[in-house]
């Protein structure tokens, strides 16, 4: 006969500070990393991130971030202490990347060049992989303790970066058009798929109840109709004859938009909704 000890419960510890962090943190970082990738085949960074008010889209909202996580401390003048542990915390490492990112940022500026942008993307990425480890990381955690969770938390940020890309080719500062299109898609589709596999990734009976919400028809209609289906549909459109062969306007802005809903509802899926605790039994 099993006997719980100990019940499952929702986590009070995350609130939507930390929704704040990981979206935010998430879409800056992506936003960087997703321009140092289409710099590869056309007019990525050299077209986004020249005008001064988009090179600093991404320290901005990386660093937005951090401070409404160390308001959710109620001590946000001891945020230096987040470096305090950078053995053992994933927190401490996620601080460091996003220092080593600001100061990358700021001597590409003073020094353009490949040099500074290769380190400011390497932080990026050091970056959101933190962040997916920190959520793995907390084994207590019924649907987060998976090992989906790092690679979604880096496929999403580049997602949330090609959402900020998009929005901003409405303003006539887009990378080459059918590449921002095509590799939008690509980053999508592989967020969509990750998001599916940690859905149905486990049949063990904590994880289906701590993840029931999120696999009901609304939750998987916003996440992945509004996030995932519905910008794939859009620049599928844009891209396809007759229409003309770039994402542009407002259906560029639109997909952008929604690509950066989904990510955030399924951010807010995981944090909210699917922070459970293991249950303790005999």
């Amino acid at each position: 006969m099993r006997m719980a000890l100990i019940p499952s419960e929702k986590q009070r510890s995350w609130e939507w500070p930390a929704v704040a962090n990981f979206t935010l943190g998430g879409v800056g970082a992506g936003f960087y990393l997703f321009n140092v990738v289409v710099l590869l085949y056309g007019r990525g960074i050299s077209a986004l991130m020249q005008p001064t008010a988009c090179v600093w889209i991404s320290p901005v909202m990386m660093g937005l971030g951090f401070v409404l996580l160390t308001l959710e401390a109620g001590r946000p003048f001891r945020g230096h202490l987040l470096l305090s542990n950078l053995r053992r915390s994933w927190i401490s490492r996620e601080t460091a990347a996003f220092i080593l990112f600001i100061l990358g940022v700021g001597l590409d500026q003073l020094f353009p060049g490949p040099l500074f942008k290769c380190w400011a993307a390497m932080a990026a990425l050091l970056f959101v992989i933190s962040q997916g480890f920190i959520v793995y990381a907390e084994r207590a955690m019924v649907a987060w303790n998976v090992p989906l969770m790092p690679f979604y938390f880096l496929s999403s940020g580049f997602s949330s970066g090609a959402g900020v890309a998009l929005m901003l080719s409405t303003s006539g500062q887009a990378p080459a058009p059918i590449v921002l299109g095509v590799t939008s898609m690509i980053a999508v589709m592989i967020t969509s798929a990750i998001w599916l596999g940690y859905l149905k990734g486990s049949t063990a009976v904590e994880f289906q109840s701590a993840t029931h919400a999120l696999r009901q028809p609304r939750s998987l209609g916003l996440t992945l109709g509004v996030g995932g289906l519905l910008p794939v549909l859009l620049m599928l459109y844009t891209l396809s004859p007759p229409g003309p062969p770039s994402p542009s306007g407002k259906t560029a802005f639109a997909a952008g938009l929604s690509i950066i809903i989904g990510v955030t509802l399924q951010k807010i899926a995981i944090i909210r909704s699917a922070g459970a605790t293991h249950e303790i039994s005999l």
